[in-house]
Order: structure tokens, then C-alpha cells, then sequence
């Protein structure tokens, strides 16, 4: 069975709607999210009740978590700040409840789910490890499979036969190991910053046949961009779409 791994949508629905298009052409028995549905883009409303309407479970993200830590938003850079109060005064009380009760951490068909970094964190961020760190973090968890997101750039890490590398991870079909143990991160949705292209980037997950398939899929940015500006929301969002 395949499972759909998406991570950091931030309110971006012409992204969002692109991926769950192409997921529907998949034989995908689940849809698993790595949080951050909401911040920096234009439609949160939309994009919580199409996540809702899917039945998509999702982990806590750091911008969801910013909802019930006001000094964690607080701490936020004026930029990501300013979107997530924009964001607020679109959603209702009845979405807000619901982001703020998303789980830290989801664990399903022998994964770990997180936003930040493993084993539960929705805030630290797991950026250009050391070895040291990552033996750290495979020592974290049990499972042999955690997927991660916040970065918003995609990555494969493995550990097998005593030794912890770096795998190459680009969009395609990649074999894993039966005695490898991994750490995934599937890119972003809604805001890719990963250099490649500025197309929405997720991941289809066979516990069965042990592979990954990054996926990228292109979608209207002028549209988003367009909506942002509208909406009064920082000139930056909209530019980042466009650079990745």
C-alpha cells in the first residue's frame, strides 16, 4: 500500500489541490501530513477544511503550535508573524480548535511522524546534521522509519550496518534497505526552498515494497502570488515562490 507524505502546505491551496490531484492517479491507501497546514499563504481556511474534508491526519506544526504558545509567536520573525495573524483572522474559533489539538507526533505502519525533528519536537529544526546529531536522533526513536518536515527542503538520511550517510534524494523512485532505518523529509507543499524548482514537492511511501518516490508537481504560483498580494500579505511571500 502506498501512503501519501506531505509536509508545510502554509496555506497555499493551488499547491495544495495540485498534489492532491496528483495523488488521486496513485494507488494511495493514506494521506499523512507533517504540519504546517497554515502561515505564510493566502487561503488557511481552505486549505484546513479541504484537509479536514480528505480526512487527512496531521502532526503539529510549528505554526500551528504558535496558536497556544504566545511567546513562541512572539519569537517568530516579523514576516512568518504577520502572515500567521493575517492567517487568524481567517480562520474560526472551530479551525483554530483544531489546529491547536493536532498531535506532536503520529506513529503508523512502523513510521514516525513529526514536524521538527524527531523524536517529537514541532520546532527545532534538522538542518545539515552532523553525524554526531543524526546518531543521535537514530537513537531517538524505535521505529524504523521517521519522516520529518519544517525545513521545507527534502532529504534521506539512513543508517545501516553501523554506519549513518547521506543518500541522494531527488524526485524518481528510490529502493531502501530491509535493515537500513531512514529519516525522510518530503519537501514542502506550499513553499519549497529546495533549489531545484519552485514545483510542490511530497512523497509516496511503500512500506511493502520498501521504496520512496519524491514527487514534484507543478501548479499556478502567479496565481498564489497574485492572491498574496491582494490580500495585504508581505511582499516576501510571493517572491519566495518564485525562487525556491
Amino acid at each position: 500500500m502506498k501512503i501519501a507524505v506531505i509536509a508545510d502546505i502554509h496555506s497555499n491551496l493551488q499547491a495544495f489541490e495540485a498534489v492532491l490531484t496528483d495523488i488521486k492517479k496513485e494507488n494511495v491507501g493514506e494521506i499523512l501530513c507533517l504540519g504546517d497546514l497554515i502561515g505564510y499563504g493566502p487561503d488557511p481556511r481552505r486549505v484546513v477544511k479541504l484537509t479536514r474534508e480528505r480526512s487527512i491526519d496531521s502532526v503539529l506544526g510549528n505554526h500551528e503550535y504558535a496558536l497556544s504558545n504566545r511567546a513562541y509567536f512572539n519569537h517568530l520573525n516579523p514576516s512568518p508573524r504577520a502572515s500567521l495573524t493575517l492567517n487568524l483572522a481567517q480562520l474560526d474559533p472551530l479551525d483554530i480548535d483544531y489546529l491547536k489539538s493536532l498531535p506532536q507526533v503520529i506513529t503508523r505502519h512502523g513510521a514516525r511522524f513529526v514536524h521538527g525533528c524527531p523524536p517529537k519536537s514541532p520546532t527545532a529544526y534538522l538542518l545539515e546534521p552532523s553525524d554526531r546529531m543524526l546518531g543521535k536522533i537514530f537513537g531517538s526513536f524505535p521505529e524504523q522509519f521517521a519522516f520529518y518536515g519544517h525545513t521545507h527542503v527534502f532529504e534521506l538520511f539512513e543508517s545501516k550496518d553501523g554506519e549513518i550517510r547521506k543518500r541522494p534524494f531527488s524526485p524518481g523512485i528510490h529502493f531502501l534497505a530491509e535493515n537500513g532505518r531512514y529519516l525522510v523529509n518530503p519537501g514542502s507543499v506550499g513553499q519549497p526552498r529546495d533549489g531545484l524548482n519552485c514545483h510542490a514537492k511530497y512523497c509516496l511511501w511503500n512500506p511493502d515494497s520498501l521504496t520512496l518516490e519524491l514527487k514534484s508537481i507543478p501548479y499556478d504560483i502567479k496565481k498564489t502570488a497574485l492572491r498574496l498580494r491582494e490580500s495585504g500579505y508581505p511582499d516576501f511571500n510571493a517572491e519566495r515562490l518564485f525562487y525556491c
